[in-house]
């Protein structure tokens, strides 16, 4: 491949250059020993303005924005002139939030974000203070893949197994790392994920353990192990593209009051729905740029990029993790072969594909011998969308440039003596897939791509796991549950997007207080509790939606996307459940046209008996299939914790009930995972979960009733003393001790009258006392009641 001197390319090295190494944010380093049994971090969530850095000099409360020259220079603005400009150090640019150069908020975890990698070892025990520094809004942390096995409330779902962190308070997770591989940890908080709170999570094996000794057998060693967050940014933040989603607004987010600019849905390969509302740029590890109008020049190209450093003749391994809001990403290096050896943290025997298709949720462990292919000494690694065209005027699909973004592979051998450089990127710079070297691809959310592109999508059951797993099945050869999830969007009506997420017609609303930790106070939101087999006759059931499983099962699920004509809003969905790794049992996919790769039809495996909109009674076409007596099942099978189910096709999952607890099961789009497409596993008895730690963070409805309100206040209607009552604490039935107004509340007038009369009371009773007692002393001396004929000079001649 040929690479051309421009003048852009002797900034780009500048920039390159200036920058230095790699940020030590992107490599997998043990923040503890193996030997050591506690591993604890902290993290600060808090919210911050992109494109910002501290003023040399200044206080630490003192920033101001980030001004990047086209020279590859860096400032940031400063008083008291409007273009007072400072000079600042491109190292410490790179070391603050740029992502594509936009200034907007979001928030930082440690002032970062992505937030900081947590790497530990398997079976220790970690422990992460979270600290919630927003201003008003919850939050709570999921550690995304680990299995909390004996710690369910340590989970991180809000309201689920946990109430939420509020602000200004800090809470402690404690758990054991288990299992080992790529995690990671997010908000599972509305859509705060999506503003930045997410980092790496990786568990390194146990030295000396089983899975350490397959690595090293069946793995080259690598000079180093880098982290690869992907995700694609919205210029709004994910409040208002949430907003901009539920009520139906994408068409009108590039500008909401002009007439003549409108977004056109971008759509994927197989004719369905892609980006219903656009993102700005793609980002990696937090950094990219940003091209206006999908072109191939990017905006300022001193923003700047992540660089990831290697050394010819080297391996390298990359933990790929994709942090985004709802997209399926593409991930490829130029001119390099990513040999796959993990997917979800799970081992796979090494399969070499051109790129890697990512959903939301997923990871992908990949490896690469830094050859220096082509001899530059510098590459991009690319993260694209999969958009393949966009909806026209006339209904007219028009092929489209994907939303893309970079980050530098550089030979750091090879560069300090480099003359030429790759210049601008552009997609046209890519490896050309071509009919002798078609390109692989791995995970793609359909099964083909037109013929004429001469790329090829590997499916995941092909690959072969690194420790042989048999599917499973229970002691007498078959399963203990065979369910299916229909995951589609309900409404009145089918034409519009606007319409409600959902499992089985059932939008899932958020229990009003925790499950985990209430588990015998009424805990449903929405309508109610509703279980997985109850119908929902309706458009849709707003309900806390609960499949019920028992411990020491077998259970097989189906999720399913149908593609029904009526129905053409359907879009391929990443599906995650808590505490669980499941195994990938078989995909299903719909009828193609294997020329262009657009849908023809649902998969005909599975038949909806009440039509393929609503599907509530969905069953095998093929009887035998039942019980889990599958065709076309891999006698070994891979493990994963989030899989992506294709349009107009399904997906079948197994696992075993061996973690007591209630464990989220939903979407892992955010926008459909708020809205209702979720739903909770309960596995086991309440009595048979873990009991709940002593202290454990309480929350809860309140409600007061009218009655105990006027009991507690002693508050009467029609009195005329409300604001002056109100001043002087009348509703802690405290009288008044200051000189204000004569009047009295009725608490204290009341408290009157009884001194009052316990006083009358107290003063008669020493009446009578004092009366009785000069008779008493009376009588002592002599002195009684004459009777009749008794003579008074008898008795005083005796005194």
């Amino acid at each position: 491949m040929e690479h051309t001197w421009t003048p852009f390319v002797l900034l780009l090295y500048s920039v390159a250059s200036n920058l230095g190494t790699t940020s030590s944010n992107h490599l997998v380093t043990p923040a503890c020993k193996p030997d050591t049994e506690v591993c604890e971090f902290s993290l600060i969530v808090k919210r911050s303005l992109t494109m910002t850095t501290e003023i040399p000099g200044g206080t630490i409360y003192q920033r101001g924005p980030i001004v990047a020259f086209p020279n590859g220079t860096y400032g940031v603005r400063v008083r008291p002139a409007c273009d007072s400009v400072q000079p600042v150090d491109a190292k410490v640019i790179y070391d603050e939030v740029t992502v594509d150069g936009t200034y907007r908020t979001l928030v930082t975890m440690n002032d970062q974000m992505p937030g900081p990698p947590i790497v530990v070892y398997g079976g220790q025990e970690v422990v992460v203070n979270v600290t919630n520094h927003l201003l008003s809004d919850t939050l709570t942390v999921h550690w995304h893949g680990q299995h909390q096995m004996g710690t369910p409330w340590m989970d991180g779902t809000g309201e689920v197994t946990q109430c939420p962190i509020v602000p200004g308070e800090t809470f402690t997770y404690r758990f054991v790392a288990h299992p080992a591989g790529t995690f990671w940890y997010h908000s599972h908080e509305g859509v705060q994920r999506a503003e930045g709170v997410y980092g790496l999570f990786v568990v390194l094996p146990s030295p000396g353990s089983t899975l350490d000794k397959v690595i090293k057998e069946k793995y080259p060693e690598f000079s180093a192990d880098y982290i690869v967050n992907v995700q694609e940014f919205y210029e709004q933040s994910s409040e208002e593209v949430y907003l901009q989603w539920i009520w139906d607004m994408g068409r009108y987010a590039n500008d909401y009051g002009n007439l003549t600019n409108c977004h056109d849905e971008t759509l994927n390969v197989d004719g369905y729905r892609n980006a219903y509302i656009p993102p700005r740029s793609m980002l990696i590890n937090g950094k990219g740029w940003y091209y206006p109008e999908q072109s191939s020049i990017p905006e300022n190209t001193a923003i700047p990029l992540d660089i990831f450093k290697v050394r010819k003749g080297h391996k390298y391994r990359f933990r790929l993790n994709n942090g985004g809001l709802a997209l399926t990403l593409r991930v490829s290096i130029d001119s390099h072969v990513m040999y796959v050896m993990s997917v979800d943290s799970f081992l796979v025997q090494s399969e070499g594909v051109e790129s890697i298709m990512i959903a939301p949720g997923e990871r992908y462990d990949f490896w690469i011998n830094a050859t220096d292919p082509d001899g530059t000494g510098l590459y991009w690694i690319r993260v694209e969308g999969i958009e393949w065209a966009k909806n026209g005027p006339d209904d007219k699909t028009q092929k489209v440039l994907p939303v893309h973004g970079e980050a530098f592979l550089h030979y750091e051998d090879v560069l300090p003596g480099w003359t030429q450089s790759l210049g601008v990127p552009s997609l046209e710079q890519r490896r050309q897939c071509t009919e002798v070297t078609p390109c692989r691809i791995l995970n793609c959310p359909y099964q083909y791509y037109p013929r004429d592109s001469h790329m090829t999508c590997i499916i995941l059951t092909s690959l072969k796991p690194a420790m042989p797993e048999r599917p499973l099945k229970t002691r007498s050869g078959d399963i203990t549950y065979d369910k299916f999830f229909h995951l589609h969007y309900a409404g009145s009506h089918h034409r519009s997007p606007a319409l409600v997420a959902t499992i089985d017609h059932k939008m899932f609303r958020l229990p009003v207080i925790p499950p985990q930790i209430y588990p015998k106070v009424p805990w449903a939101g929405g309508e109610g509790l509703c279980y997985l087999d109850d119908i929902c006759e309706k458009d849709f059931c707003p309900c806390t939606h609960v499949m019920k499983v028992d411990l020491g099962a077998v259970v097989q699920v189906t999720i399913m996307v149908m593609a029904h004509k009526n129905n053409p809003t359907p879009a391929s969905h990443p599906f995650h459940i808590h505490g669980h790794a499941f195994q990938v049992i078989k995909i299903g996919y719909p009828k193609y046209d294997v020329t262009t790769g657009k849908v023809l039809g649902q998969s005909e495996d599975v038949r909806c008996a009440d039509g393929e909109m609503h599907c509530n009674y969905p069953e095998w076409t093929n009887k035998s299939w039942i019980n889990g007596n599958l065709p076309g099942v891999a006698s070994d099978v891979i493990r994963k914790d989030t899989v992506a189910i294709p349009v107009g096709g399904y997906v079948v999952i197994r696992f075993e009930t061996t973690n007591p607890g209630f464990w989220f099961a939903h979407c892992h789009m955010v926008f459909h995972a708020a809205q209702g497409m979720a739903l909770i596993i309960q596995e086991g008895e309440m009595e048979q979960m873990p009991p709940v730690p002593k202290n454990f963070k309480s929350c809860g409805s309140f409600i007061w009733s009218d009655d105990d309100f006027r009991k507690q206040t002693n508050f009467q209607y029609g009195k005329d003393t409300y604001q002056t009552d109100l001043d002087y604490q009348r509703y802690y039935n405290i009288p008044r001790t200051d000189s204000g107004p004569d009047i009295l509340p009725t608490s204290y007038a009341v408290i009157q009258v009884a001194l009052g009369v316990t006083s009358i009371f107290l003063l008669a009773s020493i009446i009578v006392s004092v009366v009785l007692l000069y008779k008493l002393r009376r009588e002592r001396r002599g002195y009684s009641k004459l009777s009749s004929g008794a003579y008074p000079s008898d008795a005083s001649e005796e005194d």
